[in-house]
């Protein structure tokens, strides 16, 4: 959601920006005097002020929120590594060595069977009585 803080600053820049051509548009329609128009451009020039802090603040604000979820990112990235080291080195292997010697036990305890019989060109095993 950081890319919508940009987005509300350009909507205030944009509110602002068309707030200040409606004000000088407003300033030159209705004062022949060039007093007036100086005056009246102060509010123009402020609109315009408060449009681009507006996305200063929001572009700031951005900036500053993808620095700390991207610090955020990283510790968590850096904590599932080293979960799956851990993961790795004590569930893990010791499932292997445990499957490893259960496989050496079953092939110790079963009785030698008869070669294959190959028919057809497949390997087949002989039937159990």
């Amino acid at each position: 959601m950081v890319w919508g803080i940009p987005v509300l600053g350009f909507i205030g820049t944009v509110q602002g920006l068309s707030q200040a051509i409606g004000t000088f548009t407003r300033t030159l329609a209705s004062s022949a005097d060039l007093g007036a128009i100086k005056a009246n451009l102060q509010g123009v020039t402020g609109g315009l002020a408060t449009a681009f802090e507006t996305t200063l603040v929001a572009l700031v604000m951005a900036l500053l929120i993808q620095f700390y979820l991207n610090a955020l990112q990283k510790q968590e990235t850096d904590f599932l590594d080293e979960c799956n080291d851990y993961c790795h080195q004590h569930v893990i292997s010791k499932l292997r060595l445990a499957d490893r010697s259960r496989s050496e036990v079953k092939v110790a305890t079963e009785a030698p069977t008869a070669a294959p019989v190959q028919a057809d060109g497949l390997t087949q095993m002989p039937k159990r009585k």
